[in-house]
């Protein structure tokens, strides 16, 4: 029964581990997508969009015309949201 409950408590250790990095890896997500979202603040508050404004933010932009002659426009975003990396979740 010692073997079992030392087994869960080791268990539950590993656990508590893994959820403390996924803190420390969403709280740093977090502030990353806070940095990157003022800094769209700024740019949208200006009257016009610079160029170089909006190099830093669009990396790509893909326009496809579709066979019904109709547009798709696909912005591929420069910074942390084009990162799109999954995080796992710990169990």
């Amino acid at each position: 029964m010692i073997n079992k409950k030392e087994k869960e408590v080791k268990e539950l250790n590993r656990k508590n581990k893994e959820l403390k990095q996924y803190n420390l890896v969403s709280k740093k997500r977090q502030e990353e997508l806070d940095n990157f979202a003022e800094f769209l603040k700024e740019v949208l508050a200006q009257d016009a969009i610079s160029d170089i404004s909006m190099r830093m933010v669009v990396n790509k932009i893909v326009v496809h015309q579709n066979e019904d002659k109709t547009l798709d426009i696909k912005f591929e975003m420069n910074g942390k949201l084009g990162d799109n990396k999954e995080i796992e979740i710990p169990e």
